[in-house]
């Protein structure tokens, strides 16, 4: 992964008064691997008119409380933003490249140079729950400081020179896909286990509380007769007694019933028992 360099230029367009600008990256590093870098550029004359700030990599967004332009300057890209009359200039930036993850392994690695005359801090934050690898190093170069709040760690570099910076931490869970997709198979075949036995312990309590009549109906179409006059014949039921049977067992969800000239085809729904 080629190291993301970053280059203050400032630009004065009005006044001849050297600058001794300072510059300071607060750096948040995400599980997905995300940066997000807060930066903050304090000048010591409020006579600069824009701040140029360039990068090897073309931010995902910037987050200015002005209006800014971003110009691809060969393999570069300058983000220009105005001062507007102030002599500390605050932007936010999202980059996705900057991580190198290989397991539970993650590098982060950059460059960057202080402004002429100037100075650059860097702050940067694991997300919660990495840890620093415990080979050492697990930061080049090694930071003034390593500070945490008991739930994430961070590093804290200054220096005048142009400075590359890589650490390496860990955290973290390598998902395995069947992980996830095993026990929501086994959850769905449960949960169909469960409604199937239910329907079938329904519809067997169902049948159990059939009167005479109307099993012997039941009997009748498992035995293959269809037509509904002809089951009220074999039955000896009469018409209306039959067309009665016929519609509580419908209504029970035992059977269904289809038109077929003047009589019914009457079947059994499901498995009834």
């Amino acid at each position: 992964m080629r190291l993301i360099k970053f280059i203050l230029v400032l630009c004065l367009l009005i006044g001849s008064a050297a600058a001794e600008p300072t510059l300071e990256i607060n750096i948040r590093v995400s599980p997905n691997n995300i940066i997000t870098q807060q930066n903050t550029i304090r000048l010591e004359s409020s006579e600069y008119e824009t701040v140029e700030f360039q990068t090897l990599d073309k931010p995902l967004s910037v987050v200015y409380s002005g209006d800014y332009e971003i110009i691809q300057k060969n393999d570069t890209y300058a983000i220009i933003l105005p001062t507007q009359g102030n002599n500390e200039v605050s932007f936010d930036l999202l980059f996705d490249s900057q991580i190198d993850a290989n397991g539970k392994q993650r590098t982060y690695r950059s460059s960057f140079t202080p402004p002429i005359n100037g100075t650059v801090k860097v702050s940067l934050t694991l997300p919660l729950g990495y840890s620093l690898n415990e080979k050492k190093p697990n930061a080049i170069p090694q930071p003034q400081e390593i500070s945490t709040d008991g739930r994430s760690i961070t590093l804290t570099w200054t220096f005048n020179d142009e400075q590359s910076i890589s650490v390496f931490y860990e955290g973290g869970e390598e998902i395995n896909p069947l992980l996830i997709v095993l026990p929501l198979v086994f959850s769905l075949i449960c949960i169909a286990g469960v409604f199937f036995y239910l329907k079938k312990r329904n519809r067997k309590h169902v049948t159990e509380m059939l009167s005479t009549e109307e099993h012997k109906v039941i009997e009748a179409v498992r035995a293959g007769t269809e037509k509904q006059k002809e089951v009220a014949i074999k039955l000896d039921f009469s018409k209306s007694k039959m067309s009665k049977i016929v519609r509580r067992l419908e209504e029970k969800g035992l059977i269904e019933r289809t038109p077929h000239f003047k009589t019914n085809i009457i079947s059994l729904k499901g498995k009834v028992k």
